[in-house]
């Protein structure tokens, strides 16, 4: 799952061009979705830990390996903030989290409504 994250990051943001920042960075964003499936009523093990690491971790040198046979590198236009690829892999945690929750967030929509699921007036 982590593969990509491995091979995109560096070819994409210069910040994330070191093997130690690919691999802290995946595993604070792993453990992330650990976290988040003790709230989803699902079960955590390290060994998701640790394939995630390794994917990163064969990422990143595919991406090392792509990049001296191509001697491409894809150029970023435009502003890009610091953390934007953390953020983005936050907010798809956090609609992983809404949508999984569904069953929750009717039950919200109804108390307010007043139990009248009225989607379209």
């Amino acid at each position: 799952m982590f593969m990509p994250l491995g091979f995109l990051w560096p070819r994409i943001w210069d910040l994330y061009r070191s093997f130690k920042r690919i691999i802290l960075r995946e595993r604070g964003l792993s453990i992330l979705v650990e976290f988040g499936q003790l709230f989803n009523r699902r079960k955590t093990n390290i060994d998701d830990l640790l394939t995630n690491t390794l994917g990163a971790a064969i990422g990143y040198g595919a991406s090392l390996t792509s990049g001296k046979i191509s001697k491409h590198r894809f150029e970023v236009t435009g502003s890009v903030i610091k953390n934007e690829a953390f953020s983005y892999m936050g907010l798809a945690v956090l609609g992983r989290f809404s949508l999984y929750n569904w069953k929750f967030f009717v039950k919200i929509f109804l108390a307010i409504y007043g139990g009248k699921p009225y989607l379209c007036a």
